[in-house]
This record gives C-alpha cells, sequence and structure tokens, in this order.
C-alpha cells in the first residue's frame, strides 16, 4: 500500500479530518478585459482545467472550482491570447469546506505573462507598468467646470490631460486652475499662467515638468503636472476657473492614464 505521508505534497489522506473536507479553488479577478482566462492544475489525482470570465467595468468578478483534494500545481493563463499587460488582476484561493484558508497566487494575468502555484522566478515583461488607457470624460453642462472620478478600486498614474474650453462673448479674463480632493482634502495641483479671455476656443495639454504658458501660434495652453502623479480611487479631479462665465463649456475632455488594479479581496 503506497505510503501517503511520505509524499513531498499534502494530500487528503494527510489530513485527520480528510473524509468531510472539500476543497475548491476561489479565483477571483478585476479588470476592464472581459475575455476568459483559464486555470490548470493538478492534484494527486488528476489534471483539472476550469475557465474564469472577469468583468470589463473594473468590478470583481468571482468563480468557485471545486477539485478532488489538495493542489499539487497550477497556473492561471491567458489561453486565448487577447489580454495586455495590466488589464486584469487575479487572485487564486484555496478553500476547505469553504473557508479560505490559503491565498496561493496573484497579479496580472496577459499573453505574455501568467501566475503560478507554487511561485516562480517569471517576471513581467514590462514591470511597474499599469494599463495605459486613453479615457474619454463626459462632457460638463455649460457654465460647469469639469470634473473627473478615479473609480474605487484604482489607482491612476497619470501621464496627461487634454481639454478644450470655449468662452462666452462676456469679458473677463478665465484663469483655469486644477484641483484634487478626496474626502475633505483638497489641494490646487497646477494653475494656468496664461488667461483665456472672451470668444476663444483654447485647448489645454496638463503633462508632467512642462512649463506653463501658451503657445500663441496654435492657439494651446500648457499646465505643469506633477511628476508620478497619482490619484486613489475615489479622488476627484476637477477645473476651479476663475472668473468662469455662464456661457463658457469644457469639451473634448481626455485623460492619458496608467490604471492600477487594488486587486479583489474574497474571504
Amino acid at each position: 500500500m503506497e505510503d501517503n505521508k511520505s509524499l513531498p505534497f499534502l494530500t487528503r489522506e494527510m489530513l485527520d479530518f480528510k473524509h468531510s473536507a472539500t476543497f475548491s479553488l476561489i479565483v477571483s479577478s478585476q479588470g476592464s478585459n472581459a475575455t476568459s482566462i483559464t486555470l490548470r492544475g493538478g492534484t494527486k489525482s488528476g489534471i483539472f482545467s476550469f475557465v474564469h470570465t472577469p468583468n470589463s467595468n473594473g468590478s470583481i468578478a468571482t468563480s468557485t472550482f471545486n477539485i478532488t483534494d489538495v493542489p499539487i500545481f497550477l497556473s492561471v493563463v491567458d489561453a486565448n491570447g487577447t489580454h495586455n499587460l495590466g488589464d486584469v488582476h487575479v487572485r487564486v484561493n484555496l478553500a476547505i469546506n469553504g473557508e479560505i484558508v490559503q491565498q496561493l497566487a496573484a497579479g496580472y494575468v496577459a499573453t505574455s505573462s501568467a501566475i503560478s502555484w507554487p511561485n516562480t522566478n517569471l517576471k513581467d515583461p514590462a514591470p511597474n507598468v499599469g494599463e495605459l488607457k486613453i479615457v474619454s470624460i463626459t462632457s460638463p453642462s455649460v457654465g460647469d467646470d469639469l470634473g473627473i472620478t478615479v473609480p474605487s478600486g484604482q489607482i491612476w498614474r497619470i501621464r496627461a490631460i487634454s481639454f478644450q474650453l470655449t468662452t462666452s462673448a462676456n469679458a473677463a479674463n478665465r484663469k483655469v486652475h486644477l484641483i484634487v480632493s478626496k474626502g475633505a482634502g483638497t489641494y490646487n495641483v497646477c494653475t494656468a499662467n496664461t488667461v483665456q479671455t472672451a470668444n476663444q476656443a483654447i485647448l489645454y495639454t496638463a503633462i508632467p515638468t512642462t512649463p506653463g504658458g501658451d503657445d500663441a501660434s496654435d492657439n494651446d495652453i500648457m499646465l505643469p503636472l506633477p511628476n508620478d502623479f497619482i490619484l486613489p480611487g475615489g479622488s476627484d479631479l476637477a477645473t476651479e476657473t476663475e472668473n468662469k462665465q455662464s456661457g463658457d463649456a469644457f469639451d473634448s475632455i481626455t485623460v492619458y492614464t496608467e490604471i492600477y488594479y487594488n486587486g479583489p479581496v474574497v474571504g
């Protein structure tokens, strides 16, 4: 008879409560790509393969897969080859009798990278880089400043912001500030050092380290963002425009950002 206790990995037979133990893998994901990913692995009794489908809106998706025994090894892979680095974060937990007892693996899954247990020495091809994305923001009502909210569960490293301000015929010198707030805290990020007058359509571009000023040949105004401009989920980024008139309008609002997902927490 085989001595299960001599095996170099844990099995059901080694547990005093082996007859009452049920094993499962709880897979949770958070990201922007809803294409399925594949969980493959093995136990003492055989190989398993499951498919998990993330959500595309940044919310957490969770799947529970029953297995016959404690897993010896497993990997989560992008079998379809459709995920870009940073667009889905995945965690795999081992549960016994429905209770999570260990997190086995966690990280970003993409065509060029997988997560595995036991851990391997594989590295992301572009470490410390989030999902690169251009986010279009809905224009506010005429007369209102623009506002951008970082979704809960995400961290944004903003690389650039652009928007257009079209001013009415009312005479006034408008000056645009970028303001960040989270809860009760508010601070001024940067201020245009050039005013905008009546009947003008000006494109504003905010880029880290860019000196403020205007480009008279192209009717643009530049805003200097801080280096490594990072906003946690729930932060609000907005303009605050001095001498704004009721007929002034913001539009063509885009944010070029790296998105990092905090990662789903289950259990």
